[in-house]
């Protein structure tokens, strides 16, 4: 089994793959259409928009995965205009993943402190630390890929603890009788 972790902007998206037995994991990164200065802003972010659903890895390469659970970290911006364009990203990501996939949101700080273990942590200390964990990293990895593989490896480590409390919870409470 295989857990999906997200990072976007509005010119890339990150997606690792992380096993769920280990720290081992797959970057690949989707590199979204650049900035066309003769266009209008609205216009090419449709494009943008269009191009997530032919660039995201289709139903067949995430269950050849074995993909059970996605995470995508919740943009944030305080410029108005760059939120709503991470929101968009964000959404269109959303649109493309099969609908029986559990998808999360994860805002920066919730998985950073989890990986971290610092909810303010700097875009260095996330790459040391991803460094650090993630065994045969890329020679490559970035900031943007550090991100995406820690907040796959937070997702995993919240749901591993929810499914543990219903498995605890579920040998407390008696059956009812059909």
């Amino acid at each position: 089994m295989t857990t999906l972790g997200i990072d976007l902007s509005t010119s890339r998206i990150d997606l690792v793959y992380l096993d769920d037995d280990g720290p081992g994991a797959d970057w690949e990164r989707v590199r979204l259409p650049r900035r066309d200065p003769t266009r209008e802003r609205a216009e090419e972010m449709i494009d943008v928009l269009r191009h997530i659903r032919h660039a995201m890895p289709r139903r067949s390469e995430l269950e050849r995965r074995a993909v059970h659970l996605v995470a995508i970290e919740d943009p944030y911006s305080a410029q108005s205009h760059t939120a709503k364009r991470l929101g968009q990203v964000f959404g269109a990501i959303v649109a493309v993943l099969p609908p029986e996939l559990r998808c999360r949101p994860l805002p920066p700080q919730e998985w950073k402190q989890r990986t971290v273990g610092a909810a303010k942590a700097d875009k260095d200390d996330v790459l040391r630390w991803a460094r650090n964990t993630w065994p045969l990293a890329p020679s490559e990895l970035d900031h943007n890929g550090a991100d995406a593989y820690g907040v796959a490896f937070a997702v995993r480590e919240i749901q591993d603890a929810l499914d543990e409390e219903a498995r605890r919870l579920s040998t407390h409470w008696p059956r009812r009788a059909a």
